[in-house]
Order: structure tokens, then sequence, then C-alpha cells
């Protein structure tokens, strides 16, 4: 339960936080306003559940606040604070659908007993209002279902031909615009956590309840509202745009965004197509639409975007804390260690933040973690089946925007790939390392250095050139040219490539200076050992 304080003194607030053990009732206080202003926009970005509020405030009092909830529909509840003094205020307040007063000063047992009351009467209206829907959607969930599958199949392509679709029009019956329109795409973030906590479980409710605000903001216009079938969060709605106004557009996302935010307390984020003419052209309109929603940050910013023709959408960098999380799996499945002052549960903590993930599009989000897998799949070399399962978990939480139960599912995935990959049998010793850099360099040969080697597995320069040397005999840097000058050789036989073309292919940019360790290494130029050896090329 949310709760938001709105009074202009500090010392009531700090009173109300002390007298009510919050945490312990499961209560949550949100929000601190001091005016009626800061406490309007408290509501939108908290969406608080039970508001205490002063009457006689600055600026916007208690009473001009009031009417703002009474105008916007807030379903939660308001308790009015009030002086002895102030009973026309109070009575007034009641009129404005005030659910109970206290007076100042604010006795502790009758605060909480206000709230308790307050709570329970929230819990027994949400269980109302649910029962309601329930019995609705049950009546209407055949109809719908097929609704929403013969619309999936035209946003997939799997239906273009528009005779086909003027025939699913009129058997099913569905609405699909007469001319221009435009594709919304409506995501909701964790929406599963939704769906257990609000709904207990049952997903047909939860739909029913979003569709019939979408289908309210549509309104009696000649569109279409329904559900991605493949894909638990998403919904769609096709909207008659003959303006070609974008403004009309974002009203109705608006108005969306009011509707799901104030009635159903739902995190969602939008993405607008361009204007489109021909029905066939839905598959386009819905890709545009999904390509501009998932190029939103996910936390900050704004929360709708609107598909511009030619405009690439603005790239957020990746932060740092995920191009160093994959380089630590990579080191330690490769290497079987870590540096000894990184703890890697923390590390992806840190990822997963809302700090970090505020930075982030949804793209970004699923590019950094899908690469995560990808890295712990190729160097898990004898994947658990539990882990297999664990991973196709998280890419289905990650596709249908569940985050809080993607994050942790790839919290399990990683503590098992710790727990797996540092026990005793399957530790790396220092010869094993070293096979390892060595076929790393096989593969990378053009562009590694001790640098690279060094920051790539968390290896100590000085420490590795000894182990190096001690394993192999020779160092590292000798090794790395041996390597660049064989592919130089096979190069020199087997293909007809100019010698600048074959120094760029083995790492070096200066051909001289290529032709000088070519010699070193072999004793002779380039061109005088493809002469020497030109029998044994082909063709």
């Amino acid at each position: 339960m949310k709760i938001l304080i709105v009074d202009d003194e500090r010392g009531v607030h700090d009173h109300l936080r002390s007298a009510v053990p919050w945490t312990t009732l499961g209560w949550e206080i949100v929000g601190d306003a001091y005016d009626g202003e800061q406490a309007c926009h408290l509501v939108q970005a908290c969406q608080p559940d039970i508001i205490l509020t002063d009457i006689k405030m600055p600026l916007m009092d208690g009473l001009m606040f009031m009417e703002w909830l009474k105008a916007g529909h807030f379903p939660g509840k308001v308790i009015v604070l009030s002086g002895y003094g102030d009973f026309e205020y109070s009575r007034s307040a009641f009129l404005l659908d005030g659910f109970d007063y206290l007076l100042k000063p604010i006795n502790e047992a009758q605060l909480l007993g206000v709230l308790s009351k307050a709570a329970e009467e929230l819990e027994r209206q949400s269980r109302t209002i649910i029962d309601q829907i329930d019995q609705r959607a049950v009546l209407n969930k055949g109809i719908v279902l097929m609704q929403d599958e013969f619309l999936t199949n035209i946003i997939s392509g799997a239906i273009r031909d528009e005779n086909e679709m003027f025939v699913g029009v009129e058997s099913l019956p569905v609405s699909l615009p007469e001319g221009k329109f435009t594709v919304v795409v409506v995501q909701i973030v964790d929406s599963e956590m939704k769906v257990q906590v609000t709904y207990g479980g049952n997903r047909n409710v939860f739909y029913f309840a979003v569709r019939n605000i979408l289908q309210e903001c549509l309104g009696q216009q000649a569109g279409a509202v329904f559900r991605n079938l493949t894909k638990k969060h998403e919904f769609i709605l096709l909207f008659p745009d003959e303006s070609r106004n974008a403004e009309r557009s974002q009203w109705l996302v608006q108005s969306i965004h009011a509707g799901l935010s104030s009635f159903l307390r739902i995190n969602a984020r939008y993405g607008i197509s361009s204007v489109k003419q021909r029905l066939r052209a839905i598959p386009d309109a819905y890709l545009e639409a999904h390509q501009s929603v998932e190029g939103l940050l996910l936390r900050n910013g704004p929360r709708w975007a609107q598909y511009v023709s030619g405009q690439p959408t603005a790239a957020a960098a990746m932060p740092d804390v995920w191009g160093e999380l994959q380089r630590l799996f990579e080191s330690l499945l490769e290497t079987g260690t870590v540096p000894a002052n990184v703890n890697l549960p923390q590390k992806l903590d840190q990822a997963l933040s809302d700090e970090v993930l505020g930075q982030m599009s949804g793209t970004m989000v699923k590019q950094a973690v899908l690469s995560l897998l990808a890295a712990i799949e190729k160097g898990f070399r004898k994947p658990l089946d539990s882990l297999i399962v664990s991973i196709h978990q998280v890419r289905s939480e990650l596709n249908d925007w569940n985050l809080q139960e993607a994050g942790r599912l790839l919290r399990d995935v990683v503590n098992v790939v710790i727990e797996e990959w540092t026990g005793d049998t399957m530790m790396k010793n220092g010869r094993q390392i070293i096979e390892i850099v060595k076929k790393h360099v096989f593969e990378h040969y053009q562009n590694v250095s001790l640098e690279e080697i060094s920051q790539r597995f968390y290896l100590n320069k000085n420490y590795f050139c000894s182990l190096f040397k001690s394993a192999t005999g020779e160092n590292f840097t000798e090794f790395v040219t041996r390597v660049r000058m064989e592919r130089a050789k096979w190069l020199l036989v087997h293909t007809d490539r100019k010698n600048y073309e074959i120094a760029g292919l083995v790492g070096y940019g200066d051909q001289r200076y290529f032709s000088k360790v070519f010699k070193k290494h072999t004793g002779k130029q380039p061109t005088e050992f493809r002469i020497d050896n030109q029998d044994e090329g082909v063709g």
C-alpha cells in the first residue's frame, strides 16, 4: 500500500513518518508534498493508494487539490488532516470524496485505525472490481481470442491479401480503419508481476481490464484494439488517422497512458508508426511502431516515440558495467579465474540496478542480456540441463518485458556458472591458461597484444610474461610474431595477394616494417620467399 503525505509543515511529515511502523505493516510512504501543486505531480509519478492531506496550504490548498483528484477519477482514498477550527473546510472535503478525517495534533492510534480502515476498503473494492471483470472476461473470451488471432496474423504478415482481411472482418466481426491509419504498440513492463499481485494470477482478467481502457480511449472510431498473441505484454491499436497530424496520435497515447496508470497502476511504453494508406501496410506499420518503442530509454525520458521515416533512432552508449561483466564471464569460462577483488554477483546487481537500466533503451537491455547469455553458452562446454532451462526462461521473460523475473533468473544462471566453474575440478592450472591464450592468439593474431591479453584474461602482465616463458620456452611477443609470419608465409605461397595486402592481413600497417620482420624471421624478403616456394602454391 503506497502512502503520500501532503502538508506544508515539515514537523507533520516527520511525526507521521515516525507514528506508524510502515514497513512492518507492508505500507510505504512514496512521497512528501508541501503544497497542492507539488502533490499533483507526485500523484502522477508515484500513483499512491492513500493520500494524507492538509486543508490549509499555500499555492493550491487541500480542497483545490481534492477537486483535481476527483476530476481525474483518483481511485485511492483521501484522508483529511484538519485543525479544530476547520469544520467548514472538513465538510467541503467530504463533498469531494474525502474518506475520513484526523484532527491535529495527530493521535497515533487513530491514525493507524483510519489507515487500516482505508486499506481494507481499497482491498474490498479491488476484489469486487476483479470479480466483475472476471465475469465479463469469461463471456467475451472466445470471440476475443479469435479476433486477436486474426489480427496477430495480419501484423505478422501471415495475412497480406486485403480480400482475405475483408472476409475476416465480416465473419468475426472486427473493425479495421477505412482510410489512413497508424499503428500504436503498447508495451507493458513487468506485466507478470502485476498479474500475480493484483489479479491473483488470472491473466485473462488482467488482459480484459487493459483492453477495456484501450477501447474506451479509441472510442467509436473505426479502428481495432487487440493483443499480440506472440507476446504476453503487448497490445496493438489500429488508429484511423486522416489528418497526418502527429499530435493526434500522441493525444491518443497520452489518454491511454493516463487511463492505464490511474486506474490499473500499469507501467507502459508506446510506439507510434507513420501514417499508412492501405491495409496491406499493417505489418510494416507494426514494425515501425515496435522499433520506436524498443528505442525508448527503459526508465528515464519520454514514454512514447513516433516513427519518422529516414530518421535513425538516437543510440545511447552501452553502460561500461555490461561490457565489463561480459569480459569477466568470458575470462571465468576460459581460464577458470576472475580478479580476486571482483564479486560477480555484485557486479550483476549493479548492471541490473535502476540507475544503470535507466540509461538503456529496450533494445540495448536485450542486447546486453542476450550477449551475456551467449557468452555463457559458448564457454560452458558441458552445459547442465537446469542451466539450459534457466537460460531459456531468461530469454522468454526478457522477450515479454518481465524484467524483474528475468533479472531473478539471470542471477540464478550466474550463481550456477560460478559454482560449477570455480570448483576444484574445473580450475585451470597455469599451463591450461597458456593454452587458452595461445588459442586466442591463433584466432586473433592480426590485432592481439600483451595489453589486450592482460585485460581480457585479467592477468598481471609481468606475471603472464614470466608464466608464458616458463611454459613455452619463448617470449609472448616472439610467439605472436611467429604466428603472424607463418600465416604470412602461407598467404605468399597460396594466394596472389600483394605484399602490402598480406602485411595488413597479418597485423602490420607498415609494409616496410613487415618486410623487415619477415626477413629477420625467414632470412628472405617476402617476394624472394614467394619465388623460392612457388612450386608449393595452388593453381
